[in-house]
C-alpha cells in the first residue's frame, strides 16, 4: 500500500505491526495497543543522535495508533469510521535507542457526534528489556461532514 509506515518503511526500518483492541461490555472499542519492531539498516530511522530513533517516527507511530483507535471506535458505535486528524499534540520526548520494540497505548477520553478525543503514551524497550515511556500525546479525530 501507499502508506509511509505499512508500505514505504516496512522492511527498511519498521517490521510488522500488531494491534490489540479493547472493548467495553457493550462491544464498543475504547483502547488500543500497537507494537512495532524498529530496527532496519543503520541510519534508516536514525535521528540527530547516532543509534537513536528520529523523534518524528515516534510521532508517526502515535498518530497511527490514534487513527486505528478512532476508526475502530467510530465503526463500533455504528458510524463510518472515516476519520481525519484534526489536532495532534506530542510532548515529553526521551531518546529511543535502536533497535527496539515500540508500543503505543491509546485510549478514548471522550466522543461526541463525529469527534473523538484520544490520549496516548509511547513506550520503547530499553537496554535490559524494560519498557520506558518515550512520549505522550493527545489527539482530536473528526469524521468529515457528508
Amino acid at each position: 500500500p501507499r502508506h509511509l509506515l505499512h508500505g514505504t518503511l516496512r522492511g527498511l526500518g519498521l517490521g510488522e505491526c500488531v494491534y490489540f483492541f479493547v472493548e467495553d461490555g457493550s462491544q464498543v472499542v475504547r483502547a488500543t495497543l500497537s507494537a512495532w519492531d524498529a530496527a532496519g539498516p543503520p541510519g534508516a530511522l536514525e535521528g540527530a543522535a547516532p543509534g537513536s530513533c528520529h523523534e518524528g517516527f515516534m510521532v508517526a507511530l502515535l498518530d497511527d495508533a490514534f487513527g486505528a483507535l478512532a476508526r475502530t471506535h467510530m465503526r463500533s458505535i455504528g458510524r463510518s469510521g472515516d476519520v481525519r486528524t484534526a489536532y495532534l499534540q506530542v510532548e515529553s520526548f526521551n531518546t529511543v535507542p535502536l533497535p527496539c520494540t515500540v508500543v503505543c497505548a491509546v485510549s478514548l477520553q471522550g466522543q461526541e457526534g463525529r469527534k473523538a478525543l484520544l490520549s496516548g503514551r509511547v513506550f520503547a524497550t530499553a537496554k535490559g528489556g524494560s519498557l520506558d515511556q518515550v512520549c505522550s500525546g493527545s489527539a482530536l479525530f473528526v469524521e468529515p461532514r457528508s
